[in-house]
């Protein structure tokens, strides 16, 4: 569409280009965040960035002589888990506070279409 139709090209690439911005400024906000994942005993814990680069596994003495080793396996998983699902809220909130609202519509107004026909 053009111009005369009620699309802007420069306004929608400028709002692109915002967007764009925001977009960045979220993730380099989100990737300065460290996380901390447990095991529900807290023995196990794993740091990770809020762009997923873990940092740090800790594991209780306790749990390094431990027979079955599977056990420390699984707190190793649920840690894991924990930092994850808290990187996922670090970066939801992080997208959330991108706005959209600053920007004029995208869109021409609907009585804009009938010029073309």
């Amino acid at each position: 569409m053009t111009e005369q139709s009620g699309w802007d090209m420069a306004e929608l690439l400028r709002q692109a280009q915002l967007v764009q911005d925001q977009l960045l400024k979220a993730k380099q906000d989100a990737s300065a965040v460290l996380i901390e994942g447990v095991s529900a005993s807290g023995a196990v814990k794993v740091v990770v960035s809020g762009d997923f680069d873990f940092k740090s596994v800790h594991i209780d003495e306790s749990l390094k002589t431990l027979e079955d080793p599977s056990m420390l396996e699984d707190l190793i998983l649920v840690a894991i888990r924990d930092a994850v699902n808290k990187a996922n809220e670090v970066n939801q909130q992080a997208l959330g506070s991108i706005n959209l609202s600053e920007s004029t519509p995208l869109s021409p107004e609907i009585s804009d279409f009938d010029k073309d026909f």
